[in-house]
């Protein structure tokens, strides 16, 4: 019987390349004809949405959408003015290796958005947009799994964890909610401002979709067109479920999502009174999905025949590896000092930012900032309201069993929930608490066994029992493919164990015969 292999198909996914590019867009604002005057900007707020992204040669292109709104001072007969901006920019990133046929992932979040006064008509606007980008091949190899034919042949099997994605595909869904304000709350004249974030809370792969569950957390802030008390905050969560369609995603796979804001409007109507007491809320969600399988493989890595010669063909690849992924969370406490006295807070708003972060043996050690804005009333001299940003550095370790300081990770911020209350004219305490998922990877090189042959080479001889010391870097697969025996038979033979085989160990190696 001639020698036959058994082979298996595997599709490899190889990151050929990738790039952490900050991206800097700046834009001016021109102020319209029916907006006050700038005077003093108190907060500047920015979301971003990857509208496109695709691989050239050495490039990645990546399109999107930056949606800002900047909150300032005019003059007093109306506190605060709004200004929006919808900021359409294209980045070229250099990735070396990168060709079209490939694909890419993009993560992306916004380090900084800051703003300037040019003029009194003109805002100057700096957003700082972080781009991870990797560039990914495909590969489909065929593997040997068996071999057959040569009774004596001997085999050393390695299994390979292959994280490879299985589909992915994209959703829009409309949170649609009719709100009613609070008792305790006046009346709405006009809506200032809206905060919108998304937290996400749960995950499922079910057969052909991804469903993700969480909710919205919007912070408005409105006219009351009172005199004495004219600004008021009111918060709601509006919870979604959210279904993407993707061919192939079956139960038991992993999922990961990214959520971006496409659209936003709120309306004000009225209740059954007759009063302007409902908000009419509208949130267009988006939602990327990936659906990822962990296939594991027992290839063959190495083989050889005891009698025969043989000649084997072997290629080296690289896969990507997920050695963990978890969830945890952080508490951020921090009393914020105010430049100006304050007797009332009508705003606050933070957003975490992973600045970076290093992997150690068993855990993840991310740094990071929580960006504060507030918006309050001051006590005296001129100015009625004004506003503060700052920034609280902090930091998290995460448990992720396996990880080692040559593997890297990916961060995602899942979502943030704060509390605050003004503890003197000047003090503003703080408590945050911000929820990361943590994903564990290592780029694996394993040289795999393509081919075997047998050749018509007569194979030396050797003496019937050879004396042998074991050296340093030795294995036993090693020892017994040189003296083209097996295993087995040397542990027998000196009646050990496969872990008895230590640098100074004398092995007693028999010559093996084969019938």
């Amino acid at each position: 019987m001639g020698l036959e292999l058994i082979k298996e198909n595997v599709v490899v996914e190889q990151v050929v390349g990738e790039n952490r590019f900050q991206a800097l867009i700046s834009h001016d604002i021109v102020v319209g004809d029916l907006k006050l005057d700038v005077e003093k900007i108190l907060s500047v707020s920015a979301y971003n949405n990857i509208i496109r992204h695709e691989i050239i040669q050495g490039k990645a292109v990546i399109e999107g959408m930056l949606n800002c709104s900047v909150l300032y001072t005019g003059d007093t007969d109306k506190l605060i003015e709004r200004i929006d901006a919808q900021i359409p920019y294209t980045q070229y990133v250099d990735i070396k290796g990168a060709e079209a046929r490939m694909t890419c992932e993009v993560s992306d979040y916004i380090e900084s958005a800051d703003a300037s006064i040019s003029n009194s008509r003109k805002i100057s606007l700096n957003v700082l947009v972080d781009l991870n980008i990797k560039v990914i091949e495909r590969k489909s190899i065929d593997l040997i799994a068996d071999i057959s034919g040569l009774p004596d042949i001997q085999v050393l099997r390695k299994d390979i964890k292959i994280n490879n994605t299985v589909g992915q595909g994209v959703s829009q869904e409309i949170v649609r909610e009719e709100l009613e304000l609070p008792q305790n709350k006046l009346d709405i004249d006009e809506i200032l401002k809206a905060d919108v974030n998304v937290a996400v809370e749960n995950v499922a792969v079910t057969s052909g979709r991804v469903t993700a569950e969480g909710y919205v957390s919007l912070n408005v802030m409105y006219y009351t067109g009172e005199s004495v008390h004219p600004l008021e905050k009111v918060a709601y969560e509006l919870p979604f479920v959210q279904v993407t369609e993707i061919q192939g995603a079956d139960e038991g796979m992993l999922a990961d999502v990214k959520f971006y804001i496409d659209d936003t409007s709120f309306k004000v109507t009225q209740d059954a009174d007759g009063k302007n007491r409902i908000i009419s809320a509208e949130v267009l969600l988006k939602c990327v999905a990936k659906a990822r399988m962990e296939d594991i493989r027992d290839v063959i890595a190495d083989a050889y025949s005891m009698m025969r010669a043989t000649q084997l063909s072997k290629s080296t690849y690289r896969y990507r590896e997920l050695i963990a992924k978890e969830e945890s969370q952080v508490e951020i406490r921090e009393v914020i000092n105010l430049s100006e006295p304050a007797t009332n807070i009508y705003d606050v708003n933070t957003r975490p930012v992973i600045i970076d972060y290093t992997v150690s043996d068993g855990k993840v050690i991310s740094n990071g900032v929580l960006q504060v804005s507030a918006i309050y009333m001051t006590s005296g001299g001129d100015t009625v309201v004004t506003g503060d940003m700052q920034e609280i550095p902090f930091n998290m370790a995460v448990e992720a069993p396996d990880a080692t300081s040559d593997m890297f990770a990916d961060i995602e911020i899942l979502g943030n929930k704060f509390t605050y209350e003004l503890k003197t004219s000047r003090q503003l305490e703080l408590k945050s608490v911000v929820n990361v998922s943590v994903a564990v990877f290592a780029d694996r090189d394993i040289e795999l066994v393509t081919s075997i042959e047998e050749l018509d080479v007569p194979q030396p001889e050797r003496a019937s029992i050879t004396v042998y010391m074991v050296q340093k870097g030795d294995d036993l697969w090693g020892i017994a493919k040189r003296y083209r025996t097996s295993r087995e038979d040397i542990l027998n033979a000196n009646g050990i164990q496969e872990e008895d085989v230590k640098p100074g160990l004398k092995l007693l190696i028999p010559k093996k015969f084969v019938q």
